[in-house]
C-alpha cells in the first residue's frame, strides 16, 4: 500500500492538469477576486463629499442653527471613515450665485443655503447615463442629512409647542384652585430635572455601544470566496479520478499491470483513495492559506471548523472522482471534462459568477431548499457561510451532514461499479 501512496503522489506532480485545476486555478481565481474587490471598504464613498455653503445672514440666523450645527459636526474628522476622513468637505462662499457656479463646474456636489426660514439644496441630479454609483450614493447621503435634520427639528418643535401649551393650561387651572393641575406641574418639574441630569451624564460618558446582529459584519464579497471553495472542492475530484483510473484493470495500462500483481483490488482502491484524499485536502489547505495569509482576506470563520469543512469536502471530492473514474466506456479526457462540468454547474448554483448568479442561487435555494443538499458546491459554501454568519453551529453541522451523506453515496456507487466486471484478458 505504501507503493500505491507514492504512485498517486508522483502521478499528481506529473500530470499538469491536476496541478492546474486542483491547485493553481482556485488560487488564480481568488487573486482575481482580490483585485476586483480590493479597497471596496476603503473607497470612502461617503467621505469628503464636497458641499458648498452660502454663508450669508440666512445661514447665520437662529432658524438655521440646527442645520448649521449638523453640517459643522459632519465636517469633523472621523465622521466619514475610521481613518479620520470627514463625511462632508464644507466650503463657504458669500453668494448663492457663486455656490451654484461651483456646482455646475463640478467642484461641489451641492450648494446648501438658508432663506425665508427654510433650507435650499441646489444639486445637479444625475441620471443613469452621466453618473456612477458613487455619485448617486453621495447625493442620497446629502439629501438624507438635510431631510433627517428637518424632520427631527420639526418633531422637536412640535413637542415643545405642545408642552408649552400644556404647561400654560395647567398654570391657568392651578391658579383657579385645581390641586390636580398643581401636582402635574410639580411632576413636570421633577421630570425636567431628571432629564437634565441624564443629559449631563450623557455628555460625560457614552451610553451607546455598537452591536451586530450577526457573528461578523455583513460583507457580500466573502460569499464569493465561499463559493470559490465550493468549486475548488469539486475540482479536486480530478485527483480521485486519476487515482481510481490507475487501479482499475480496464481503466488504464497502469491499472492493468497493478491488477495482475499480488495486491488485491480492494487494498489498491483504499490506498489510492486515501492518498487522493490527502492530496485533495492539501490543495484546499494551500488555497485557504494563500487567501488568508497572502491575499489577507478575512474569511471571518473559526480556522479549525473551516479546515474541518474542507477535510470532509476533500473526502467528498475524492469519492466523486472515484465514481467518475469507475464509469465504464469513457476516455480519460471525457472523464476529466465530466468532473470539470460538474464543478462549473455546481458553482453556478452556489453563486460564484457574479451578482445575478448570486441572486439566482438564492432564489433557487428559497424555492427548492433540497437543492442546497444535493449540490456539494452549495453545501460547502453554506457550511462556510454558516461559520461566518451564525453564532450557533447548527447550520454548519447540517451542511456537513449533507456532505457526509453525499460522500457515503458516492463510495457505495464506486464500489458497485468496480466490482461488477470480470475481465477475460488484460
Amino acid at each position: 500500500m505504501g507503493s500505491e501512496f507514492a504512485s498517486v503522489f508522483k502521478r499528481f506532480f506529473r500530470v499538469p492538469g491536476l496541478l492546474v485545476w486542483s491547485l493553481l486555478f482556485p488560487c488564480i481565481l481568488a487573486t482575481l477576486f482580490s483585485v476586483m474587490f480590493s479597497g471596496l471598504d476603503e473607497l470612502g464613498i461617503a467621505a469628503d463629499i464636497p458641499v458648498v455653503v452660502v454663508a450669508d445672514e440666512g445661514w447665520r440666523s437662529e432658524e438655521a442653527e440646527t442645520l448649521r450645527g449638523v453640517v459643522a459636526d459632519l465636517a469633523e474628522p472621523g465622521t466619514g471613515t475610521e481613518d479620520g476622513q470627514p463625511l462632508l468637505d464644507v466650503r463657504e462662499v458669500p453668494t448663492l450665485a457663486e455656490a451654484e457656479g461651483l456646482v455646475e463646474s463640478g467642484e461641489a456636489l451641492c450648494a446648501l443655503s438658508f432663506a425665508n426660514g427654510a433650507p435650499r439644496l441646489s444639486m445637479q441630479m444625475s441620471t443613469s447615463s452621466d453618473a456612477n454609483d458613487t455619485t448617486r450614493i453621495r447625493e442620497m447621503v446629502i439629501k438624507t442629512v438635510v431631510d433627517s435634520t428637518l424632520q427631527v427639528e420639526a418633531a422637536i418643535d412640535g413637542s415643545v409647542e405642545d408642552l408649552q401649551s400644556r404647561i400654560a393650561a395647567l398654570v391657568d387651572e392651578a391658579q383657579a384652585g385645581d390641586h390636580a393641575a398643581l401636582d402635574e406641574l410639580l411632576n413636570l418639574r421633577s421630570s425636567a430635572s431628571t432629564i437634565e441630569h441624564h443629559a449631563r451624564q450623557a455628555g460625560e460618558a457614552s451610553h451607546v455601544r455598537e452591536v451586530s446582529l450577526t457573528k461578523n459584519a455583513p460583507d457580500q464579497t466573502v460569499r464569493y470566496y465561499y463559493a470559490l471553495f465550493g468549486m475548488a472542492v469539486l475540482l479536486t475530484a480530478n485527483i480521485g479520478l486519476v487515482a481510481i483510473v490507475n487501479v482499475r484493470a480496464g481503466g488504464s495500462p497502469v491499472g492493468a499491470r497493478r491488477n495482475v500483481g499480488g495486491i488485491g483490488r480492494v487494498r489498491l482502491a483504499i490506498a489510492a483513495l486515501l492518498a487522493a484524499w490527502i492530496l485533495a485536502f492539501a490543495c484546499l489547505v494551500i488555497g485557504y492559506a494563500y487567501i488568508s495569509l497572502v491575499l489577507r482576506i478575512d474569511l471571518g470563520a473559526d480556522p479549525l471548523a473551516f479546515l474541518g469543512a474542507l477535510l470532509l469536502g476533500a473526502a467528498l471530492a475524492t469519492a466523486l472522482g472515484g465514481v467518475v473514474g469507475a464509469l465504464p466506456g469513457l476516455s480519460e479526457r471525457a472523464r476529466a471534462g465530466l468532473v470539470t462540468a460538474i464543478a462549473c454547474v455546481g458553482a453556478l448554483f452556489a453563486g460564484l459568477y457574479g451578482p445575478p448568479c448570486m441572486d439566482f442561487a438564492d432564489m433557487v435555494s428559497r424555492a427548492a431548499p433540497w437543492t442546497s443538499y444535493v449540490n456539494p458546491a452549495k453545501a460547502i459554501s453554506d457550511a462556510l457561510f454558516a461559520l461566518y454568519n451564525y453564532d450557533m453551529l447548527g447550520p454548519y453541522w447540517q451542511a456537513l451532514a449533507a456532505l457526509g451523506v453525499f460522500t457515503a453515496a458516492c463510495l457505495a456507487i464506486m464500489a458497485a461499479l468496480m466490482r461488477r466486471n470480470s475481465l477475460a484478458h488484460l
